[in-house]
């Protein structure tokens, strides 16, 4: 019997029953197709995941995702749907540390699609901003709680007995603790994404900045795909320009970096931009 061709077989059919929507049945064949590869194909493992984490059984997705790396430590398709997985389950720790070093292994091996490294990032800022929201309401409810002590303690201290400037000066501590209360009792006022932060073509947050020699940062995937459609000229200053003279801008990217770890909320769907 070729093993092999079975295997083959198997993943196509569980792919076909995936297409369908019909996830048991496609787990059934990619488990029998995997059980044909002595158990070594770690392809096979993340198929399955991701059928789990169509039917929201994520736990049993992680496990799936652990066995995948276990077989292929630098699987970038295992650690991105371990991300999702994690996601899922509130642990956006745990999602954000998957997701990160989904980043590092996909530019490490420079095998990964753009519309992969484009999931990758849009997994490491949703780890962060659900987090972020996660802390924010939790910052709130304990504001709130705050509010209503210090508001019964006012209440009782306004019965006793004082003269006319404690009177006043307890009035004017009274208004300044319930305005800091309702200030911080609400989320921080929306920023927007500085100009400086984004692409001249994509005109959105830049994840892979790469500069050029007259100094204009790009998002890689939109330089190139400018330069290979439309001629080997930068599309800012019109200068010449070639994929050999782009170089990874580490400065902007530390500083991106840092203002989404920052101000998460402030990435929406419209700063993402996919070029394959």
């Amino acid at each position: 019997m070729d093993f092999d061709k079975a295997a083959q077989k198997l993943k196509e059919k569980g792919n076909t029953h995936y297409q369908r929507k019909e996830y048991l049945q496609a787990i059934k064949n990619y488990q029998e197709g995997f059980s044909y590869t002595n158990d070594s194909d770690p392809f096979f493992k993340t198929n399955i995941a991701l059928c789990f984490i169509k039917l929201m059984q994520y736990e049993q997705a992680i496990e799936e995702c652990k066995v995948a790396i276990k077989l292929n430590p630098k699987f970038v398709k295992a650690y991105y749907l371990m991300g999702e997985a994690y996601l899922h389950t509130m642990h956006y720790d745990d999602a954000e540390k998957a997701f990160l070093k989904a980043e590092v292994l996909a530019k490490e091996l420079h095998n990964t699609s753009s519309s992969m490294l484009l999931s990758i990032y849009k997994g490491i800022d949703q780890s962060r901003a659900r987090k972020y929201e996660k802390q924010e309401q939790e910052r709130q409810h304990v504001v709130i709680e705050m509010k209503k002590f210090v508001g019964k303690l006012m209440r009782e201290s306004e019965k006793k007995q004082m003269s006319d400037s404690e009177r006043e000066e307890f009035n004017l501590k009274q208004f300044q603790l319930e305005s800091f209360f309702d200030q911080n009792i609400h989320p921080p006022k929306e920023l927007e994404v500085p100009d400086v932060l984004c692409c001249k073509i994509t005109f959105t947050i830049m994840r892979d900045p790469v500069v050029t020699p007259s100094g204009i940062s790009y998002e890689r995937s939109a330089i190139l795909k400018h330069l290979k459609d439309n001629g080997l000229f930068d599309p800012v200053t019109r200068t010449p320009l070639s994929p050999e003279q782009l170089y990874p801008n580490l400065t902007l990217k530390e500083i991106i970096d840092d203002w989404i770890r920052k101000y998460p909320y402030t990435i929406t769907e419209d700063h993402y931009y996919s070029i394959d």
